[in-house]
């Protein structure tokens, strides 16, 4: 007697599961898809003919003809959002880009934010008055940098995300 699950019913649970998470989609725009090395793929949900899983594997068909294959294994992360990572890709030097998402967020905040130089940052979560409740130091990487905070241990309410750093200090509210 075999507890493992059908391959056939293990792809359609997935398929199941996309469908029903496509179908509570409002205002999210994007597919955000996270590989094991941390390098990531965002596409505009208008920008696309299609996606499927053949073989469980990832197949996003775009309006304009590509295609991308993305292999099962290398896969972290897929998730949705309400974000638009074009402009931050394309930011003038010296702007401020930073995005947090998902929001309203769950289990994991994803910080993403530009920068221009390799230096030390910490991202602090506090309450509305002020209180330091998580903190993360890091070193920014020149470019893209994706910061995950576990939020798992705060309950339903309003924060602020606060990213400091030797260019800025910015305060960004996030709804849990």
């Amino acid at each position: 007697n075999s507890q493992t699950m059908n391959p056939k019913k293990s792809t359609f649970s997935i398929l199941l599961s996309l469908c029903i998470a496509l179908g509570s989609l409002h205002a999210q725009n994007t597919i955000f898809v996270r590989t094991n090395t941390g390098i990531g793929n965002d596409y505009l949900i208008s920008s696309l003919r299609s996606f499927s899983f053949p073989s469980g594997n990832l197949q996003i068909n775009k309006l304009d003809g590509t295609n991308n294959l993305l292999i099962k294994s290398t896969i972290n992360k897929l998730f949705f959002g309400d974000v638009d990572l074009t402009n931050l890709k394309n930011a003038e030097p010296g702007s401020s880009k930073i995005y947090l998402y998902p929001n309203p967020v769950l289990n994991q905040l994803h910080v993403e934010y530009l920068s221009e130089n390799s230096n030390h940052a910490e991202i602090l979560i506090l309450d509305l008055h002020g209180k330091v409740l998580l903190s993360k130091e890091t070193t920014n990487i020149v470019g893209i940098n994706i910061q995950t905070i576990d939020v798992t241990t705060l309950s339903r309410g309003i924060y602020l995300c606060r990213i400091n750093d030797s260019v800025r200090m910015e305060i960004y509210k996030f709804i849990k």
